[in-house]
This record gives C-alpha cells, sequence and structure tokens, in this order.
C-alpha cells in the first residue's frame, strides 16, 4: 500500500473511531440520565411516603 494509501486508511479509521465513542458517549449518557431520574423518582416517593406517615414526621 502507498504512503497515501495508509494515509486515507489511517483517516477513514480514525473517524469510525470517532464516530464509535460519539455513540458510546450518547447512550452511556442516556442511560446515566435514565438512572438518575428513576432515583429521583424513588427519592420523591419516600419522601411523600415518608411525609404522609405520622411517625416519619
Amino acid at each position: 500500500m502507498t504512503i497515501d494509501g495508509w494515509a486515507s486508511r489511517s483517516r477513514y479509521i480514525g473517524a469510525l473511531t470517532k464516530g464509535a465513542n460519539e455513540v458510546a458517549n450518547q447512550a452511556a449518557n442516556q442511560v446515566a440520565n435514565q438512572v438518575a431520574n428513576e432515583v429521583a423518582d424513588e427519592v420523591a416517593d419516600a419522601l411523600v411516603k415518608a411525609r404522609a406517615n405520622p411517625r416519619m414526621r
């Protein structure tokens, strides 16, 4: 393979890697946001239940 061929291949692999990293980061962010929202919902539910319980006041 020529120098130009290797350089082209390297740019192509770099672009694929960048794209894969972006997809992985987006997926990780979505999962983190989903978990954070679910935890916040659970905490809110627990606070509502605790407030409704006279023994917890």
